[in-house]
This record gives C-alpha cells, structure tokens and sequence, in this order.
C-alpha cells in the first residue's frame, strides 16, 4: 500500500538526498519537476541524524545495560552477580561500540526524518556477532488501517521452510 505515498517519499529524497534513486512500483505518476525547494534541506537532515544520534545513542556512554526487570531479584541477587553483570554490559557496549550498529542506524534514521519511517535489522549468523543493515524505504511495505492512515511497515522476507527450522 506504498503506491499513493511514493511521490511525496520520491519528492522527499530527490530534494534531500539527490543522489539517491528511489525505486518506483507500477502505476506511480511521474514527479512535478518544476517544484522549487531549499537547497539547505539535505544539511538539515543530517545535522538533526547527527544530533539524534549523540543525545540518544551515543558512542561514547554506555546507553543500553542489562538489567534484573525484577527488583526483588535485583536486590536479591544484586552483589553475587554485580561483576558478571559488570563484564556483559562490558560486552554489550563493546558490541555496539565496534559493529556496524551505529552507521545502520545512521543510514535508518536519515530515512525516519526524510520519509517518517525507518527500519534496521539485525543480522544474526553462528559464531559471528550480530550485524546490522538499515532497510531503505523503498524495500518496506505500508499497511493502513480503515482510517488509511498507515500504521504498520514491514519488509518481505522469503527463507524456504527448511532453514527456518535449521535456524530457529
């Protein structure tokens, strides 16, 4: 149901990002390529990424944690397992500090500010750290409700049944 929405999101791009090709689906009408836009545009969707980025995930502080949902078992676990709690959050900033997290993420939210939606999916192998890719808009799907107000994007995925079981 991305088809009524696909020349505002073209629009969007084309005046942000010029160098980036959005793909069309069948039956899109062409572009008014005699609008008018700011060319400051493409500096303000990535100075609002960057800023996003430092105040909410930021690559110097450890922002994500784990953590006993329980606060009973919280307090009554709390000093036998503080160092191994210690050394997974360790990990866990690592992780994100030395993959690829932050440059998807990147890549996903300059997508949110430009189109208003974005997705990142991880990337899950054996014995490997988890990877991460931003999906760009043009790959996802719009779901509206009876309203037609969009409310659910989702990308197709096809994995034959026997690496599904293999995998999960």
């Amino acid at each position: 149901m991305k088809q009524p929405h696909e020349t505002e999101i073209e629009d969007a791009y084309r005046f942000t990002y010029e160098s980036r090709q959005f793909r069309r689906g069948a039956g899109s009408q062409a572009t008014d390529r005699g609008a008018i836009y700011d060319n400051t545009a493409g500096a303000a969707v990535r100075n609002l990424s960057t800023n996003a980025m430092r105040l909410l995930i930021p690559q110097t502080e450890q922002w994500a944690e784990i953590v006993f949902k329980d606060p009973d078992l919280a307090r009554q676990l709390q000093i036998q397992l503080a160092e191994p709690m210690r050394q997974a959050n360790s990990i866990l900033f690592d992780h994100y500090t030395n993959s690829n997290f932050y440059l998807a993420t990147s890549n996903a939210l300059t997508d949110a500010i430009v189109s208003g939606t974005m997705c990142v999916m991880f990337i899950d192998q054996e014995d490997k750290p988890l990877s991460y890719r931003a999906i760009p808009v043009e790959d996802l799907f719009f779901l509206q409700n009876g309203n037609e107000i969009v409310d659910v994007v989702f990308r197709e995925h096809n994995m034959e049944a026997r690496n599904i079981v293999d995998r999960f």
